[in-house]
């Protein structure tokens, strides 16, 4: 489960930066 949370953690970090993470 903390993994999950990681990774959430993670797109949080990357909304508030408001960073677009560019998709292959």
């Amino acid at each position: 489960m903390k993994q999950i949370s990681e990774k959430l953690d993670i797109e949080d970090m990357l909304n508030k930066l408001d960073v677009t993470p560019v998709n292959p």
